[in-house]
């Protein structure tokens, strides 16, 4: 048996744990129970992936490290430091248990008009078509584009209110405009918009108001399955439901950048009156 994260254990410790530990909350019913526990407890399944995938993963964990860090200062990003970026934020992705799941379950049917009903209840089989991912360039491609055309924003939240879902990075759409949404740390939360980028090799910085900072906080718990780690300043009890929060967040991202010249014109978003 082999621990397997989906969330780096080196990414946990660094950036979510305080003192070596970490505030989870679990879910259940609409409220919110909080333990707090070793970083090494969380964000692993069981044999999830085959030893060669989990060194390969190890690789691009650490090709992120330094980009991470320029990102959190505010710094410009070289071609190659964004490529690192951009391969692990997609990569967090699809190597979640979520994700998996949901591809195995859309994959059976094809396994067994093409393999039978063995092969496609044989989880080694399974886990071998699942891992096959990792060398088509088409779903990296598609996953990856909006990441290196689109707009990145790095919110920072003076009252730690970013959280991280089980779920990790959050690929989602908004009025048919691709939204990602990083958690990097308790105070930072890097946003890539459906608008296009201005010129500048570095993300916008954005300190956000507290309406923003609840907006995000619905957001990310919205889309964890059942757990996610928060600061310790943090008790959260109950779940709170905000309609068009995903809609609210660019608006309102976009609004706070007005002095940098963002325009909706670059995109076929068009945020709706709230």
């Amino acid at each position: 048996m082999t621990d397997n994260h989906f969330i780096p254990k080196s990414f946990i410790k660094r950036y979510w744990s305080e003192k070596g530990l970490i505030r989870k909350n679990s879910i259940s019913k609409g409220t919110v129970n909080y333990k707090d526990t070793s970083f090494g407890t969380w964000g692993f399944v069981q044999n999830l992936y085959s030893n060669k995938l989990e060194a390969y993963f190890g690789l691009i964990e650490g090709d992120a490290a330094i980009p991470i860090q320029k990102v959190l200062k505010v710094e410009p990003l070289n071609t190659l430091q964004k490529q690192a970026l951009v391969g692990f934020i997609v990569i967090q992705y699809i190597r979640n248990p979520v994700f998996i799941e949901s591809h195995n379950e859309k994959l059976k049917p094809i396994i067994e008009q093409h393999y039978g009903v063995e092969k496609a209840n044989d989880t080694e089989h399974v886990q071998f078509i699942y891992e096959s991912i990792f060398n088509n360039h088409e779903v990296y491609r598609n996953l990856s584009k909006p990441l290196f055309d689109n707009q990145w924003v790095l919110v920072r939240s003076p009252q730690k209110a970013i959280v991280l879902p089980d779920t990790c990075n959050i690929f989602t759409n908004v009025n048919g405009e691709p939204l990602t949404v990083v958690p990097l740390t308790v105070s930072d939360c890097l946003v890539i918009l459906p608008q296009k980028a201005d010129e500048y090799p570095w993300p916008w910085y954005i300190t956000a108001t507290p309406e923003l900072e609840r907006w995000l906080l619905c957001f990310l718990i919205e889309h964890s399955r059942a757990e996610f780690l928060s600061s310790a300043e943090q008790n959260i009890a109950t779940i709170e439901t905000i309609e068009s929060c995903g809609e609210k967040i660019i608006r309102t991202i976009l609004k706070l950048g007005k002095s940098r010249s963002v325009s909706t014109e670059r995109t076929n978003f068009r945020p709706t009156a709230f």
